[in-house]
């Protein structure tokens, strides 16, 4: 004998959208029974539970995607916090995964990152020379500690490429660059190697005697630093180095003539 049997409260009668107002209605009523009814069937049926996800994945994977996107965009704060929450539970996971898809997709990634530095330069410049300046002794400690890790990593290289680097014009700037900040005790200053070696490049003539520069040429403060003069790109110039050494050390000969 076979029994008929019914649900309760259900016209089987109704049209379409009234059912489905109909399951709306009583998902949202029974949400927490209906999960703990899932969940039980997922772990008694993995297998098959997996197969069925995979089969509906591949036949919808444009909806799915699109239902993701919109999702994300729908709210950014919920998933950033669902994520960084992810992480830090499983950072293990996370850095295999991570390192799994930087492999999978390395030049991808290289491109995107090389497009994006491009499109941004100045903004990207802007918001470091920021950050530096905020966090001058944080910088410092991450640079000598990722400097310990490197050196150990490839010391044998990093010894040759030194010794190379050190017979350098750009090693010989930096230095000079370097000792000048701190004789002026400026934590930030306007000058890099770079701008150096292209205002060495761009100078000609020696801006004392007006003679033509050759080899031997000093990097000159106008306003000498011993009397208060600043390490900044409008205090210095190249000249010669028998000029500069010529010059009084108190720069009278410049502040006579601006007094004039």
């Amino acid at each position: 004998m076979i029994q008929v049997g019914y649900i309760k409260n259900i016209d089987f009668k109704m049209i379409k959208e009234e059912r489905r107002e109909y399951d709306k209605d009583y998902y949202k009523k029974n949400s927490e029974k209906r999960k703990a009814v899932a969940k039980a069937w997922i772990v008694e049926n993995r297998e098959k539970y997996e197969s069925q996800k995979k089969l509906y994945r591949k036949n919808n994977i444009k909806k799915i995607k699109a239902s993701q996107k919109s999702y994300r965009e729908n709210n950014p704060k919920k998933v950033y916090d669902s994520l960084k929450e992810w992480r830090n539970n499983n950072p293990e996971k996370y850095e295999s995964q991570r390192t799994k898809y930087y492999e999978k997709n390395k030049k991808k990634i290289c491109d995107h990152t090389k497009g994006y530095y491009a499109n941004n330069k100045e903004n990207i410049r802007a918001k470091v020379r920021d950050y530096r300046t905020k966090n001058v002794e944080k910088v410092r400690e991450q640079g000598r500690a990722y400097g310990k890790v490197y050196y150990e990593k490839y010391k044998d290289s990093s010894k040759a490429k030194q010794k190379i680097y050190r017979k350098t014009e750009k090693f010989r700037i930096s230095v000079k660059n370097s000792q000048h900040r701190r004789r002026t005790k400026m934590e930030v200053t306007d000058i890099t190697t770079e701008y150096l070696l292209e205002l060495k490049s761009k100078t000609s003539h020696c801006e004392i005697c007006g003679k033509k520069l050759k080899d031997n040429i000093h990097l000159d403060h106008i306003i000498p630093l011993n009397v208060g003069g600043l390490h900044i790109k409008s205090n210095v110039r190249y000249v010669h180095a028998k000029c500069n050494l010529q010059r009084p050390k108190n720069g009278s000969d410049i502040i006579q003539f601006r007094l004039l």
